[in-house]
């Protein structure tokens, strides 16, 4: 079971004044998954490439999207790319620099990278739950996935490099995933494509949640000038520039020449 079940979908309702969906309730908890046991991690492995597996023909508009691995990334990167206009003033211009030249760098990557066996497989577009965070897992007798709200059609290993990145796991936990997701996996040669692509996102998804958070920063600190308030950056300019700078400090270890 990769989610719970959907048993009823309502555009309309007598009871609610908006769309409703009614489903299966499914006992969990959520917690941190770099907490999680290399069993648990093996066995959300597995869920997650049964998810990448699933046919995708069939699916509704706007999921429906044609292409391949090799122009989602670059339709990506040029995505995430687009976000570097908050890199901006009153950013530090040192913190500025640093982020302009790390895309540069992957900017660059990317034109050797798009020629690699594994980016040139043709491989199809797969279904990606889009988050799988701490928030988005419920652990009950095995792990589900909930709140697919930015489900979308891409690449398996941009979902596994946010993963793999974002919730920290160790190398230990990152050998149990792989251990999990081999089981539903149809070739072992797609398995090594995916591994090989992983390294390539993994500082593309660590640019991309950077700004992000430099965008936060900026909003907050612009709205703070104005003497204003955006309930979407509650929080004070220093929790948001603090992860602007831890994942810049981990991208800058990825981008560095050996």
């Amino acid at each position: 079971m990769a989610a719970p079940l959907l048993y009823d979908f309502r555009c309309t309702s007598r009871w609610f004044d908006t769309p409703a969906m009614c489903m299966q309730f499914f006992p969990g908890r959520r917690r941190d998954l770099n907490s999680a046991s290399l069993q648990e991690i093996e066995r959300l492995a597995s869920i997650v490439a049964w998810v990448h597996d699933r046919p995708a023909s069939d699916l509704v508009e706007p999921l429906a999207a044609t292409g391949n691995v090799a122009s989602y990334a670059q339709g990506r990167l040029q995505s995430i790319m687009s976000t570097l206009a908050w890199a901006r003033d009153p950013l530090p211009p040192a913190l500025q620099a640093r982020l302009m030249h790390a895309a540069d760098s992957l900017a660059t990557s990317f034109e050797a990278s798009q020629d690699a066996q594994s980016f040139r497989t043709g491989e199809t577009l797969a279904l990606l739950h889009g988050d799988i965070g701490p928030g988005n897992i419920l652990w009950g007798p095995d792990p589900a996935l909930i709140d697919w709200e930015y489900t979308r059609l891409g690449d398996p290993a941009d979902e596994i490099a946010h993963l793999f990145d974002q919730n920290a796991l160790t190398e230990p936990q990152r050998q149990a995933f792989w251990d999990g997701y081999q089981q539903n996996v149809s070739t072992q040669l797609r398995l090594a494509h995916v591994i090989d692509r992983v390294d390539w996102w993994e500082p593309v998804t660590l640019l991309g949640s950077a700004l992000w958070w430099v965008e936060r920063w900026v909003r907050r600190t612009e709205v703070d000038t104005a003497g204003a308030f955006d309930p979407a950056v509650p929080r004070e300019p220093g929790y948001y520039l603090d992860h602007v700078i831890r994942r810049l400090v981990r991208l800058e270890k990825r981008v560095a020449p050996a």
